[in-house]
C-alpha cells in the first residue's frame, strides 16, 4: 500500500492521505480496509497519538475479514506502541519476555519489529 511506503519514507502527511482515502473506498479487496486501518495505527504511533492509534488497531481488530498478514502487523505496531508507552515486558505465550525464551521464527519477526520501535521515541 502507498500510504506504508509513505510512513516508512517519514512524510506522514501524505501516508495519512493515501490510507485514510482507501479506508473511505466503496469497493475494496477483501482485507483491504484491516490494512488500511494498521496503516493508520502506524502513522498516528508515529505521531506519538497512542490513543488514535489504539483505536484503529480496535477497528481493525473488528474486521471482519482481517487476513494474518495484517494481523502480525497489528502486533508489530501495538508492540511498539507499548514500547512507546514505557511498556518493555511484551510477555510470550509462555509467560516469559522474548528475552527469557528461544522463540519461533514468527515471534523474532516481532521482537525485531519491537526492537525497531525506537524510532517512535
Amino acid at each position: 500500500m502507498r500510504g506504508r511506503i509513505f510512513a516508512d519514507l517519514g512524510r506522514l502527511e501524505d501516508a495519512q492521505a493515501d490510507l485514510e482515502t482507501v479506508f473511505a473506498a466503496d469497493e475494496l479487496f477483501p482485507g483491504t480496509r484491516a490494512k488500511a486501518l494498521v496503516g493508520l495505527a502506524d502513522v498516528a504511533g508515529r505521531e506519538q497519538d497512542s490513543a488514535r492509534a489504539r483505536e484503529y488497531l480496535d477497528m481493525a481488530l473488528r474486521c471482519s475479514d482481517i487476513d494474518d498478514n495484517s494481523l502480525i502487523e497489528l502486533l508489530i505496531v501495538s508492540g511498539r506502541l507499548s514500547v512507546a508507552e514505557g511498556d518493555t515486558s511484551l510477555p510470550t505465550p509462555y509467560g516469559r519476555t522474548f528475552s527469557q525464551t528461544k522463540t519461533p521464527p514468527l515471534a523474532k519477526r516481532l521482537s525485531r519489529g519491537i526492537k525497531d520501535s525506537k524510532a517512535w521515541l
